[in-house]
Protein backbone atom coordinates (compact mmCIF):
# COMPACT_ATOMS: atom_id res chain seq x y z
CA UNK A 1 0.00 0.00 0.00
CA UNK A 2 1.36 3.42 -0.95
CA UNK A 3 2.02 5.73 2.00
CA UNK A 4 1.72 9.52 2.14
CA UNK A 5 5.27 10.20 0.96
CA UNK A 6 5.04 7.93 -2.10
CA UNK A 7 1.62 9.24 -3.17
CA UNK A 8 2.65 12.89 -2.66
CA UNK A 9 5.88 12.57 -4.61
CA UNK A 10 4.28 10.50 -7.36
CA UNK A 11 1.94 13.42 -8.10
CA UNK A 12 4.79 15.92 -7.84
CA UNK A 13 6.91 13.88 -10.24
CA UNK A 14 4.16 13.45 -12.83
CA UNK A 15 3.32 17.16 -12.82
CA UNK A 16 6.93 18.34 -12.87
CA UNK A 17 7.93 15.97 -15.69
CA UNK A 18 4.98 16.86 -17.91
CA UNK A 19 5.16 20.60 -17.34
CA UNK A 20 8.88 20.61 -18.16
CA UNK A 21 8.02 18.83 -21.42
CA UNK A 22 5.56 21.60 -22.29
CA UNK A 23 2.46 19.47 -21.76
CA UNK A 24 -0.78 20.67 -20.18
CA UNK A 25 -3.35 19.08 -17.90
CA UNK A 26 -7.11 19.53 -17.90
CA UNK A 27 -8.71 20.45 -14.59
CA UNK A 28 -10.27 16.97 -14.46
CA UNK A 29 -6.85 15.31 -14.82
CA UNK A 30 -5.42 17.54 -12.09
CA UNK A 31 -8.35 16.67 -9.82
CA UNK A 32 -7.84 12.92 -10.32
CA UNK A 33 -4.12 13.17 -9.63
CA UNK A 34 -4.58 15.30 -6.51
CA UNK A 35 -7.34 13.05 -5.20
CA UNK A 36 -5.10 10.00 -5.61
CA UNK A 37 -2.07 11.68 -4.06
CA UNK A 38 -3.98 13.16 -1.12
CA UNK A 39 -5.49 9.97 0.26
CA UNK A 40 -3.27 10.28 3.36
CA UNK A 41 -3.11 14.10 3.17
CA UNK A 42 -0.18 16.17 1.92
CA UNK A 43 2.99 17.01 3.76
CA UNK A 44 3.47 20.75 4.19
CA UNK A 45 6.49 20.91 1.86
CA UNK A 46 5.11 18.72 -0.92
CA UNK A 47 1.66 20.29 -0.84
CA UNK A 48 3.15 23.77 -1.28
CA UNK A 49 5.43 22.61 -4.11
CA UNK A 50 2.58 20.88 -5.96
CA UNK A 51 0.33 23.93 -5.64
CA UNK A 52 3.11 26.16 -7.00
CA UNK A 53 3.59 23.84 -10.00
CA UNK A 54 -0.12 23.98 -10.79
CA UNK A 55 -0.35 27.75 -10.20
CA UNK A 56 2.64 28.49 -12.43
CA UNK A 57 1.44 26.30 -15.28
CA UNK A 58 -2.37 26.15 -15.19
CA UNK A 59 -3.66 29.35 -13.59
CA UNK A 60 -4.42 30.98 -16.96
CA UNK A 61 -6.47 28.07 -18.31
CA UNK A 62 -10.18 28.90 -18.59
CA UNK A 63 -11.39 25.94 -16.53
CA UNK A 64 -9.11 27.04 -13.67
CA UNK A 65 -9.80 30.80 -13.86
CA UNK A 66 -13.59 30.84 -14.16
CA UNK A 67 -14.33 28.61 -11.16
CA UNK A 68 -13.22 28.25 -7.56
CA UNK A 69 -11.12 25.26 -8.59
CA UNK A 70 -7.77 26.86 -7.75
CA UNK A 71 -9.09 27.85 -4.33
CA UNK A 72 -10.20 24.27 -3.64
CA UNK A 73 -6.79 23.01 -4.69
CA UNK A 74 -5.12 25.49 -2.35
CA UNK A 75 -7.32 24.33 0.54
CA UNK A 76 -6.45 20.70 -0.17
CA UNK A 77 -2.73 21.12 -0.82
CA UNK A 78 -1.80 23.85 1.64
CA UNK A 79 -4.43 23.54 4.38
CA UNK A 80 -5.13 19.79 4.16
CA UNK A 81 -8.88 20.49 4.18
CA UNK A 82 -10.74 17.17 4.00
CA UNK A 83 -13.97 19.02 3.16
CA UNK A 84 -12.32 20.49 0.05
CA UNK A 85 -10.68 17.13 -0.70
CA UNK A 86 -14.00 15.29 -0.90
CA UNK A 87 -15.59 18.22 -2.70
CA UNK A 88 -13.06 17.64 -5.48
CA UNK A 89 -14.14 14.00 -5.71
CA UNK A 90 -17.76 14.98 -6.33
CA UNK A 91 -17.04 17.84 -8.72
CA UNK A 92 -18.42 17.54 -12.26
CA UNK A 93 -16.12 18.54 -15.12
CA UNK A 94 -17.52 19.44 -18.52
CA UNK A 95 -15.85 18.15 -21.64
CA UNK A 96 -14.41 21.31 -23.15
CA UNK A 97 -12.44 19.66 -25.92
CA UNK A 98 -13.60 19.90 -29.51
CA UNK A 99 -11.49 18.77 -32.45
CA UNK A 100 -13.14 19.56 -35.79
CA UNK A 101 -10.87 17.17 -37.67
CA UNK A 102 -12.42 14.30 -35.71
CA UNK A 103 -16.04 15.15 -36.50
CA UNK A 104 -16.30 12.45 -39.18
CA UNK A 105 -15.52 9.74 -36.63
CA UNK A 106 -18.34 8.30 -34.54
CA UNK A 107 -17.80 7.12 -30.99
CA UNK A 108 -19.64 5.16 -28.34
CA UNK A 109 -18.87 5.23 -24.60
CA UNK A 110 -20.29 2.49 -22.41
CA UNK A 111 -19.66 0.84 -19.07
CA UNK A 112 -22.25 -1.88 -19.66
CA UNK A 113 -20.67 -5.25 -20.37
CA UNK A 114 -23.78 -6.56 -22.16
CA UNK A 115 -23.63 -3.66 -24.61
CA UNK A 116 -19.90 -4.24 -25.11
CA UNK A 117 -20.48 -7.88 -25.96
CA UNK A 118 -23.20 -6.96 -28.49
CA UNK A 119 -20.84 -4.48 -30.17
CA UNK A 120 -18.01 -7.01 -30.38
CA UNK A 121 -20.25 -9.82 -31.64
CA UNK A 122 -21.81 -7.64 -34.33
CA UNK A 123 -20.03 -4.48 -35.51
CA UNK A 124 -16.51 -5.74 -34.75
CA UNK A 125 -16.85 -9.22 -36.28
CA UNK A 126 -17.12 -7.91 -39.85
CA UNK A 127 -13.95 -9.10 -41.50
CA UNK A 128 -11.63 -6.44 -42.90
CA UNK A 129 -8.11 -6.12 -44.24
CA UNK A 130 -7.66 -3.26 -41.76
CA UNK A 131 -6.58 -4.18 -38.24
CA UNK A 132 -8.53 -3.18 -35.19
CA UNK A 133 -6.51 -0.61 -33.26
CA UNK A 134 -6.67 -1.21 -29.52
CA UNK A 135 -5.43 0.98 -26.69
CA UNK A 136 -5.96 0.92 -22.94
CA UNK A 137 -5.85 3.36 -20.04
CA UNK A 138 -5.20 2.54 -16.40
CA UNK A 139 -5.82 4.01 -12.96
CA UNK A 140 -3.24 5.05 -10.35
CA UNK A 141 -4.32 2.60 -7.60
CA UNK A 142 -5.66 -0.90 -8.13
CA UNK A 143 -9.42 -1.21 -8.54
CA UNK A 144 -11.65 -3.53 -6.51
CA UNK A 145 -11.16 -6.19 -9.20
CA UNK A 146 -7.40 -6.09 -8.50
CA UNK A 147 -6.65 -4.57 -11.91
CA UNK A 148 -5.66 -1.05 -12.96
CA UNK A 149 -7.48 -1.37 -16.30
CA UNK A 150 -10.07 1.41 -16.57
CA UNK A 151 -10.69 1.84 -20.32
CA UNK A 152 -10.37 -0.21 -23.51
CA UNK A 153 -10.47 1.82 -26.72
CA UNK A 154 -11.12 0.06 -30.05
CA UNK A 155 -10.92 1.92 -33.36
CA UNK A 156 -12.64 0.27 -36.33
CA UNK A 157 -11.27 1.85 -39.52
CA UNK A 158 -13.93 0.78 -42.12
CA UNK A 159 -16.84 2.12 -40.05
CA UNK A 160 -14.82 5.12 -38.82
CA UNK A 161 -15.95 4.45 -35.29
CA UNK A 162 -14.30 4.41 -31.87
CA UNK A 163 -15.65 2.27 -29.04
CA UNK A 164 -14.68 3.26 -25.50
CA UNK A 165 -15.31 0.48 -23.00
CA UNK A 166 -15.15 1.65 -19.38
CA UNK A 167 -14.17 -1.22 -17.07
CA UNK A 168 -13.71 0.66 -13.78
CA UNK A 169 -16.67 -0.98 -12.03
CA UNK A 170 -16.26 -4.48 -13.47
CA UNK A 171 -16.11 -7.54 -11.25
CA UNK A 172 -13.10 -9.85 -11.78
CA UNK A 173 -15.36 -12.20 -13.75
CA UNK A 174 -16.64 -9.42 -16.02
CA UNK A 175 -13.11 -8.18 -16.60
CA UNK A 176 -11.95 -11.63 -17.66
CA UNK A 177 -15.00 -12.00 -19.92
CA UNK A 178 -14.20 -8.79 -21.78
CA UNK A 179 -10.51 -9.75 -22.14
CA UNK A 180 -11.47 -13.11 -23.66
CA UNK A 181 -13.89 -11.33 -26.02
CA UNK A 182 -11.16 -8.94 -27.18
CA UNK A 183 -8.84 -11.91 -27.74
CA UNK A 184 -11.63 -13.56 -29.77
CA UNK A 185 -11.66 -10.67 -32.23
CA UNK A 186 -8.44 -12.11 -33.68
CA UNK A 187 -10.62 -14.57 -35.58
CA UNK A 188 -11.86 -11.69 -37.73
CA UNK A 189 -9.06 -9.10 -37.63
CA UNK A 190 -5.44 -8.48 -36.95
CA UNK A 191 -5.18 -6.53 -33.70
CA UNK A 192 -2.76 -3.61 -33.51
CA UNK A 193 -1.75 -2.04 -30.20
CA UNK A 194 0.38 0.88 -29.06
CA UNK A 195 2.54 -1.22 -26.78
CA UNK A 196 2.40 -4.75 -25.35
CA UNK A 197 -0.91 -3.95 -23.56
CA UNK A 198 -0.33 -6.54 -20.85
CA UNK A 199 -3.43 -5.30 -19.00
CA UNK A 200 -5.69 -7.11 -21.50
CA UNK A 201 -3.89 -10.44 -21.29
CA UNK A 202 -6.26 -13.24 -20.33
CA UNK A 203 -5.72 -15.40 -17.26
CA UNK A 204 -5.08 -18.36 -19.55
CA UNK A 205 -2.17 -16.61 -21.26
CA UNK A 206 -0.74 -15.59 -17.88
CA UNK A 207 -0.83 -19.18 -16.67
CA UNK A 208 1.01 -20.24 -19.82
CA UNK A 209 3.69 -17.71 -18.94
CA UNK A 210 3.50 -15.81 -22.20
CA UNK A 211 1.74 -12.80 -23.64
CA UNK A 212 -0.96 -13.08 -26.28
CA UNK A 213 1.23 -13.52 -29.35
CA UNK A 214 -1.11 -11.74 -31.75
CA UNK A 215 -1.26 -8.59 -29.65
CA UNK A 216 2.51 -8.40 -29.29
CA UNK A 217 3.18 -9.30 -32.93
CA UNK A 218 1.33 -6.23 -34.16
CA UNK A 219 2.57 -3.87 -31.45
CA UNK A 220 3.05 -0.61 -33.39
Amino acid sequence: MLNQHKRNWYAHGVLNTHFKAGKTFSSAAIRDLIFFAGKHRFSEQTGCEIFKLISDNCAEQADFVRTDFMEKLREVLMENSRIAYFDLENRFFKNNFQFDEMDHIGYRITGNISEMMVIMRNQLTRESSWPLYIDTEGTYPRLVNESKLSLITIFDVPSKSVHLFRTVHFTPEELETIKIAVKGLEEFHNLATFGPESSIRTEESKKEGKADEKLNTLDI
